[in-house]
Order: structure tokens, then C-alpha cells, then sequence
């Protein structure tokens, strides 16, 4: 039946035909019809068959591919009510451009007792021709959507493989270049991710880290506080190494209509030295080796800290030697170094044995003690000592010049918004110059903590004495990260062998010269 006999139909039945418009316009391009010249279209198609169009539905810059759109949603729970006969649309490609959608929602419409009617596309619906018509323009939309993502992708690869940002918030450091579409660094930001970096490379604990980074007034690139999550993520982003990577994301469920963000369908694009680098690869690469470590080390050890985890390896085979847990028949937990390689193992032959956890790195922090703090060092550390204090003197200076750069930044911003404040009052103003006046006092309060904190001057011997008396009680007494970087500084490896173990010294961090070999203590494998 066309629409003129059931117009016919529902008048001589005493019923008014009543219709709502469906308009949607796709900002992926410009060429197709505005909003309003659908409407225009609809109206003028209503007052030729004396139809009463009582509601507009429209979704502006919405993609047809998708049914997540408000207005359309609303207008097919609307068609429960029963309140309109017809949606009027000006083609079928504003209603669906999927077919499964075009097809379920068209018998959702019918069901309510609603047609689907299209200006440009007239037939009758349910005639074997209207049928076959309605048929191939569905699948023409569907084509014309498919075709049009396809193009989409094949501009995001090309803008990929030029290294050129595809769009989105770029990575904490970085900003994008307007014109270029290219990643360039951002000074201010770029000083935070070498401060994740550096620190993680020295085994603090992301908690102070984030302290760092919120005592120095920085934030993430969306203006929040940083969280754990959010320093892993910078933490393993190649790009600060200066790597471009580009993951293409899987496509939307075509049942679920859902995207899986950690879903690629295709190999990542990447392309060295494609954006300028904040940090070293030599630096990249470590912090990776350190997060490797973690996720092993918590995988493996469950919750046991083990202070020689990378530097201990078997002297018989080579292997590593592995963080151990166990618990004896007599209920006492043992925790134990033992060979990667051996003979339980499938495939393995190393018949070394373990060495108990407490025994060796008790050891281990005993000769540290006693070769660093000997007497006969002490002219070569205090010389290493202000050469480094130097070096810090040289560091608290640039973050003095850092954060009074970015305080004058503050201040400008607060001094033109109070020139816009005296021409209007907006209360949007106002809450951003609160919020920069914040700012500026954290910042202020956190220069002058540095400038009187840490005006760091050279230190005499007896000083250094003091100072390494100390440190000999920290040792004993401090945390696992403290004692893990003064390990980590200090040792090179340590090797145990079936009958005994060999600690082997880092010296150059404090030996000037001399017979590095020296530095080498061999103990008894048991106690």
C-alpha cells in the first residue's frame, strides 16, 4: 500500500494522520544537507499530503554508522506512546546507514503501528519492487559509511607514518603544532617528565614521587593530580625517547556497538626519532628494566623484598639467582636465593644450592659498610662529595629559574583577566584568577622552600664524618628503597658457588684509581 491509499485509509476511518521529522546532519562532510533544509524539505512533503508534523527530532554532527544518538533514541521510545503514524525523514541515509540498525528500528517503528517515510525515496513499501528499492539504498548507505571509514583510516596511517599527531590530548610534555601537526615539546611540562623519570631510575616510590611532582606545582595535562596509573602510563610512552608509536584501534563491536581502547587491529606504526626526544633512550631503557623487575618480582616473590633482585647470579652456571619462599615441615618460612637453573626444573642441570636471604644481604651491607666508610677513602669521597654537591647547587638553581619562569607565566595570565574584570563581571573569571592565585602561592611557597632548604655549601672532613656516621645508622635502620639504591650504587655483583660466595664492588663511584680488584670479598657459603 503507497502512502496516498493509506492516507485514504486512515481518514476514512476518522483518523488524522500525525507525523514527527527526523533530521540528522554528519559533520564527517560538509557537502550534505543542513538541519534546517531537511526540515524545509519535510514541511513542505507534510502540507502536500495534508500531514501534521507535531514534533522535530534532529542530531547535529552525529555519524549514522552509530545509533548513539540522543535524538533519534528519544524518538523511538517516543513511538511507544502511539502519539504519531509516520517518521518523516529527507533521505533514508539520515535514519540509518547500517542496515541491521536500518532493519531492527524500522520493525520497532512498525510495531507501534509507525511508518518510515523518505522525501527522496518514494515507493510503496511493501510491493516487491518498494521492497527490492528499499533493499539496495540501505545497502548503498552502507557502502557509502564503509567507504568513508576506510578513506578516514587511510588518512591516519598516512598522518601516522609522517610522524603527525592524528588527533586527541597529546602526551604529558608535548604540545601540537598548529600548522605542522607535528609533536613539539612543551618546557614546562617537559621538566616533569624528566623528574618521573630520573626518580624512578633511582628507585624511589611512586607515592614520593607524586609528591615531588605536586610540591613543584605540576599537574597532568588535563589539569588534574597525578595518581599511580597515571606515572605508569608516561613511564612506558616511548615517545619521551623521542619513538613515535601509533596503535590503531580496533573498530566498534558491530553487535555491541562498544570499543575495546586496548583491542589494535593492525601492527603499530612506528617510526624512530619522529618526535623530538625529552629524555635519553639510555634512560628510557633502564626505567623499563626497573618496571620489568617490579612486575616480576611482585609476580614471583608475592610480597617479599628482596635487596640483591638483578645483581645475584649463580657462579657454577651463570644463571640468575631468584628470590625463593617457602615453608618448612616445621612451619618455619624460609626465604632463600636460589638457581634459575636448577635441577627441579624441566630441562635444567644446575645442581647449586640456595643461599638463605638474610645471611647473604646482611653480608653484603657489612662490606659496604666497611669499604666505604673506611678511613683511607675519605680524601677521595669528600673530593666526589663536593663535586656532586656542586652539581646539586647547579640543579636547585634551575628549578629556582623553573618556577619563577612559571610564576611570571601565572602572573601575566592574573593580570590580564583583571583587565577583563574591569570591563564586565564574569563569574567564570573570577573562579579561574582564584584558582591562578592558588597556584602562584604553591609555587612561591615551594621556591622559597628550596632557596632556604637547600643553599648547599661544601663540606669539610670531620663534617663528612658526621655524616657517614650517620648514614652507618641509617643502614641499619632505613627503609628497603634507601638500602636498595645504596646496593644498587655500590655492587656490582654478587656470585655464589657451591661452597661460597664472592661479593664483587662497584668502585668507581668512589675510587679515584687504583686495582679495582681489590674491592672483592669472598665468605662462606652457610654462616
Amino acid at each position: 500500500m503507497n502512502l496516498t491509499e493509506t492516507l485514504k485509509m486512515l481518514r476514512n476511518r476518522g483518523i488524522e494522520p500525525t507525523a514527527v521529522s527526523y533530521a540528522r546532519f554528519s559533520s564527517d562532510n560538509q557537502r550534505e544537507e543542513s538541519i534546517e533544509a531537511q526540515q524545509r524539505a519535510i514541511n513542505e512533503f507534510a502540507q502536500a499530503y495534508n500531514i501534521d508534523i507535531i514534533h522535530e527530532y534532529a542530531d547535529r554532527a552525529k555519524s549514522a554508522t552509530s545509533d548513539a544518538r540522543e535524538e533519534f533514541q528519544k524518538m523511538i521510545e517516543d513511538s511507544n506512546k502511539h502519539e504519531f503514524r509516520f517518521v518523516i525523514v529527507h533521505k533514508l541515509d539520515r535514519f540509518s546507514r547500517n542496515r541491521a540498525d536500518m532493519i531492527g528500528y524500522r520493525i520497532k517503528l512498525r510495531n507501534n503501528g509507525v511508518q518510515l517515510i523518505s522525501v527522496i525515496e518514494q515507493y510503496d513499501p511493501e510491493s516487491p519492487e518498494g521492497a527490492l528499492m528499499e533493499g539496495m539504498i540501505e545497502a548503498m548507505s552502507e557502502f557509502y559509511s564503509r567507504n568513508l571509514s576506510r578513506e578516514v583510516k587511510k588518512g591516519l596511517k598516512e598522518n601516522a607514518l609522517r610522524a603527525k599527531s592524528n588527533g586527541g590530548i597529546p602526551p604529558l610534555g608535548y604540545d601540537i603544532d598548529p600548522e605542522t601537526k607535528k609533536y613539539v615539546i612543551n618546557k614546562e611540562e617537559a621538566a616533569a617528565v624528566r623528574l618521573i623519570f630520573e626518580m624512578t631510575q633511582n628507585h624511589y616510590p611512586y607515592q614520593e614521587i607524586i609528591d615531588r611532582l605536586h610540591a613543584n606545582g605540576y599537574r597532568t595535562k588535563i589539569g588534574n593530580y597525578f595518581q599511580r596509573n597515571s606515572l605508569y602510563e608516561i613511564l612506558r610512552n616511548p615517545r619521551y625517547a623521542g619513538t613515535y608509536v601509533y596503535f590503531r584501534v580496533a573498530s566498534a563491536d558491530y553487535i555491541t556497538k562498544t570499543r575495546n581502547n586496548h583491542l589494535y587491529n593492525s601492527e603499530p606504526i612506528i617510526v624512530p626519532n619522529g618526535i623530538p626526544a625529552i629524555i635519553t633512550q639510555k634512560l628510557f631503557d633502564n626505567v623499563q628494566k626497573i618496571l620489568d623487575n617490579r612486575k616480576n618480582k611482585h609476580a614471583k616473590t608475592y610480597k617479599e623484598n628482596y635487596l640483591l633482585s638483578g645483581l645475584i647470579r649463580c657462579g657454577e652456571c651463570g644463571s640468575a639467582y631468584a628470590g625463593n619462599r617457602t615453608v618448612l615441615r616445621s612451619g618455619k618460612l624460609n626465604i632463600t636465593y636460589r638457581c634459575d637453573s636448577r635441577k627441579n626444573k624441566v630441562g635444567r642441570t644446575c645442581d647449586n644450592g640456595a643461599i638463605n636471604r638474610d645471611y647473604i644481604e646482611g653480608s653484603v651491607i657489612e662490606y659496604i659498610q666497611s669499604i666505604i666508610f673506611h678511613k683511607d677513602l675519605f680524601p677521595s669521597l669528600l673530593a666526589r662529595y663536593n663535586t656532586a654537591l656542586a652539581a646539586a647547587n647547579a640543579t636547585v638553581t634551575q628549578q629556582i629559574r623553573d618556577l619563577s619562569t612559571r610564576i611570571a607565566g601565572i602572573e601575566k595570565a592574573i593580570n590580564n583577566i583583571l583587565l577583563a574584570l574591569e570591563n564586565c563581571t564574569s563569574h567564570a573569571l573570577i573562579s579561574h584568577l582564584t584558582e591562578l592565585e592558588k597556584q602562584k602561592n604553591t609555587l612561591e611557597q615551594r621556591r622559597r622552600e628550596i632557596t632556604e632548604q637547600n643553599a648547599i655549601t661544601p663540606i669539610s672532613e670531620s663534617h663528612l664524618k658526621s655524616l657517614i656516621d650517620k648514614a652507618k645508622a641509617l643502614m641499619k635502620q632505613d627503609g628497603f628503597p634507601s638500602r636498595r639504591r645504596i646496593v644498587e650504587t655500590f655492587i656490582e655483583k654478587v656470585l655464589v658457588f657451591k661452597n661460597r660466595a664472592e661479593i664483587i664492588l662497584n668502585a668507581a663511584p668512589f675510587v679515584t684509581k687504583g686495582d679495582y680488584t681489590k674491592y672483592h670479598k669472598i665468605i662462606p657459603k652457610k654462616a
